[in-house]
């Protein structure tokens, strides 16, 4: 996006956040519902309600929908997204407290990521990673440079509602996918990575600048 804007690439360094370890759940292997997870916040520019719609396209038996996310920052968007999944296998959790991050992952076969906007590099598909959950993300921003089309999860277009619900259709018509897609899953950066990473780039920095 920033070479779009005339960027020199030259001056462009892409450097991950690093996170706190954190446990790897044995995926569920029992026979239920494919489920399928949202973390994060309740508004338009997530795009829960493409979800949402995408969600209404695939058969009911076959699938449950968890979402989690305060439901009192937005309120009027908020109010639309019952209406909107009436009838349909969808629940409404609420937020968590970060502690139980490991534990709210570890219920989900597959995490969809359904932003509307340019996301920089989601907090939730690091911690979809983390936790062995494969993601299902709209191929915009930061989102397309995370998830890895066809080898750790799958790409649709962004406002297509369409394109997401035949995504998750395909997964739901073999799921022996996402155990490949787990397996593949990249490493993520941990902090103590992260900060040895920036103190070599200042160090670098420092150096070829000279002294002052």
């Amino acid at each position: 996006e920033f070479r779009k804007l005339g960027l020199d690439p030259k001056k462009i360094k892409v450097s991950d956040y690093g996170f706190r370890p954190a446990p790897r759940r044995p995926r569920l292997r029992r026979e239920r519902p494919l489920q399928i997870g949202f973390v994060g916040t309740l508004v338009w520019h997530k795009g829960v309600h493409v979800l949402v719609e995408a969600a209404r396209r695939l058969a009911p038996a076959a699938y449950e929908l968890v979402l989690y996310g305060d439901l009192a920052p937005f309120p009027d968007y908020v109010a639309e997204l019952p209406r909107l999944a009436e009838s349909l296998p969808v629940r409404f959790m609420g937020g968590f407290d970060s502690t139980a991050t490991s534990d709210i992952y570890g219920q989900f076969d597959v995490l969809v990521v359904p932003s509307l906007w340019l996301e920089n590099s989601p907090l939730v598909i690091h911690e979809a990673f983390q936790a062995g959950v494969p993601v299902v993300g709209s191929r915009m921003g930061g989102t397309a440079d995370l998830v890895r089309h066809g080898e750790w999860g799958l790409l649709y277009d962004a406002d297509s509602p369409v394109a997401l619900a035949a995504a998750l259709r395909s997964i739901i018509a073999d799921r022996r996918v996402l155990d490949e897609w787990a397996a593949r899953l990249p490493e993520v950066k941990s902090i103590a990575e992260d900060a040895r990473e920036w103190e070599a780039t200042y160090q670098e920095l420092a150096s070829a600048s000279g002294p002052a």
